[in-house]
């Protein structure tokens, strides 16, 4: 759910029922691990799913780079999973 803070409102909801999300530095994207062991981003600007990645194990944590160039993925293995925004 994304609530417009100026107005103090609903702006959007995403669906996915995931675990946890992270908005990309830039405003571009927010990305969220869901519980079907998969990574979904979205574009803020389109509204819309631009990449669902599965992931190997359960994740807990999801956050992008401060340049917002590489989305990294830390899982319940202990293993954490990077990919390049730009690919």
């Amino acid at each position: 759910v994304l609530w417009d803070v100026e107005r103090i409102k609903l702006d959007r909801m995403f669906s996915v029922g995931g675990t946890a999300c992270a908005f990309s530095p830039d405003g571009r994207y927010l990305a969220a691990i869901s519980v079907a062991d998969q990574v979904v981003v979205w574009s803020l600007a389109k509204l819309e799913i631009v990449a669902e990645i599965d992931v190997d194990s359960s994740s807990n944590a999801i956050l992008f780079d401060p340049r917002s160039q590489f989305l990294i993925v830390g899982g319940d293995d202990g293993g954490v999973r990077v990919w390049n925004t730009e690919n």
